[in-house]
């Protein structure tokens, strides 16, 4: 029993994630006499919670994680005319729900690992697209892949991941039927503390 207990575990996960991003601005085209701008803010962030499960089998460590996650991004909304310029910050938030499996080593207690990852799009909370021109456009399943590395501490679980995702930042909004391209992936930095439950 103590050494099935100690091949396989499982527990609680949650954290933040942050993501650089273009800020120069694009220039759109109006259907109006003004001059419109759209720019991202200074960075992107997110949080999740969910639960992890790890097993070892021939000295491999596979991972199932399942985690809620919630990404928001700002935007600059810029229009200049005739009479002067107004500026709009406008936040937009997409949840996802976040199923990676992860292949690794384990080294006392370091760990490192990498694998794919699927998002399955849940909800979204789209200011832009209430801007005139503006669509919201959101694929339902999106992949990516994560490489990460962390350490145990008794029952905590510290780790620090980078998420390649195999989509562009901008896929999930449209300006006049035609897509914003802001020169920006989708990756992100990932921190996370996970508690071992059993």
């Amino acid at each position: 029993m103590n050494m099935v207990s100690a091949q396989f575990e499982y527990g609680l996960r949650l954290g933040m994630s942050t993501q650089d991003v273009n800020t120069e601005a694009l220039s759109l085209q109006n259907n109006s006499f003004s001059d419109l701008k759209i720019s991202l803010g200074e960075a992107s962030y997110g949080y999740h919670v969910g639960l992890y499960t790890q097993f070892k089998l021939a000295g491999i460590t596979i991972s199932p994680e399942i985690t809620l996650n919630s990404n928001t991004y700002e935007y600059r909304l810029n229009e200049f005319n005739e009479s002067g310029g107004v500026e709009k910050i406008i936040q937009d938030q997409y949840q996802y729900v976040d199923i990676p499996i992860l292949f690794g080593i384990k080294l006392g207690p370091l760990r490192a690992y990498a694998g794919p990852e699927a998002h399955y799009f849940i909800n979204s909370f789209s200011k832009l697209a209430d801007e005139n021109g503006f669509e919201e456009q959101v694929t339902k399943l999106q992949y990516g892949a994560i490489a990460g590395a962390g350490l145990n501490v008794g029952k905590l679980r510290l780790d620090v991941r980078y998420e390649l995702n195999f989509s562009n930042f901008e896929d999930h909004i449209l300006y006049n039927n035609e897509g914003l391209d802001f020169n920006s992936d989708d990756s992100r930095l990932i921190f996370s503390l996970g508690y071992k439950l059993n």
